[in-house]
């Protein structure tokens, strides 16, 4: 197997390409520091499949969050710190409420973190 490289664009998309497989839509990128989307915020708006648009709007910013729908319809957000350290991109992120999808989830996002986790910047 190839030598994983490391950097906030490849872990960035790394998240996204795993969130696509388990069937997730983009929806936006809001670039507000507080939890969730506030009136006036400056956000970036996404079709379910622009991977890339999302790669760079989340580029763009120190800190933002990423929200997709689930398979099940629910809107979830993703919160992504570029300054932390290989593997810890997804800071925090919320839990689907069908529980057929929480595992997945966490297993995927998990599978993410440890493939950069401890990657030389």
């Amino acid at each position: 197997m190839g030598k994983t490289t490391w950097s906030y664009e490849v872990e960035t998309r790394a998240v996204i390409r795993a969130l696509r497989k388990l069937g997730y839509d983009l929806d936006r990128v809001d670039y507000e520091n507080g939890w969730g989307e506030v009136e006036g915020s400056e956000k970036i708006t996404l079709k379910p499949s622009q991977v890339e648009k999302a790669v760079r709007a989340i580029g763009a910013v120190d800190a933002s969050h990423l929200y997709v729908k689930t398979p099940a319809g629910q809107s979830l957000f993703f919160y992504l710190i570029a300054g932390n350290s290989p593997g810890e991109l997804v800071a925090d992120y919320q839990i689907p409420r069908s529980r057929a999808e929480r595992k997945p989830l966490d297993d995927a996002i998990r599978s993410v973190s440890d493939k950069f986790y401890g990657k030389a910047r």
